[in-house]
């Protein structure tokens, strides 16, 4: 990702670090459908800017956050992201801020990912089943199974349904199944390492 530096400079307007602050905010928010007109309006009045700058520095404000966001960037990790011979004190009024939103940031876009189906709620039972059409008398040992999965979410702020899986296992099942969920889990561990 490339980002354009030389629009970050037009923040030098800021009459204030919450002024630069409430531009960032908005870089975030309105990262999907851009500023409004009237917002448009209100950054080239604040920073006294043309309209074609302020979208130049939403853009490199967009840029900048999703770069950090991407990486998970520390303190550390933002300055490094801003060329050497960047202003100094923006550079560190910007990351200065970054860093302190960038967690409630992170957390928005993960939330706002489509993902598969979650599990919610999961409980089980084992069973004895002691007779059947062909037999009048038997033991056999079942499990079943009932999970509470969350649907994916169709639309942008709405809650998403609950649904009720439920299904038997015999013995034999339950083993092939365990034995591919240990498999996972070893997998899984191993990346953690």
């Amino acid at each position: 990702m490339s980002i354009s530096f030389e629009p970050l400079l037009l923040l030098l307007n800021a009459k204030s670090p919450q002024q630069v602050d409430s531009l960032l905010t908005d870089s975030f928010r309105f990262r999907h459908e851009g500023l409004s007109a009237a917002r448009l309006e209100s950054w080239c009045t604040d920073l006294l800017i043309e309209k074609a700058q302020a979208q130049e520095l939403s853009s490199s404000l967009d840029q900048l956050v999703r770069q950090c966001i991407y990486i998970n960037a520390s303190k550390e990790d933002i300055v490094g992201i801003f060329p050497a011979n960047f202003h100094s004190n923006l550079k560190n009024l910007l990351t200065k801020l970054i860093s302190v939103r960038l967690p409630e940031w992170r957390e928005q876009v993960m939330n706002q990912q489509i993902s598969p189906p979650q599990l919610i709620d999961f409980d089980w039972r084992v069973d004895m089943k002691t007779s059947s059409n062909l037999l009048s008398h038997m033991a056999v040992p079942t499990v079943f199974v009932n999970m509470k999965i969350q649907e994916q979410s169709t639309t942008k702020n709405e809650m998403p349904g609950v649904q009720d899986v439920q299904f038997e296992l015999s013995q034999a099942a339950l083993n092939t199944m365990l034995s591919g969920l240990f498999t996972i889990r070893d997998q899984l561990g191993s990346l953690n390492r």
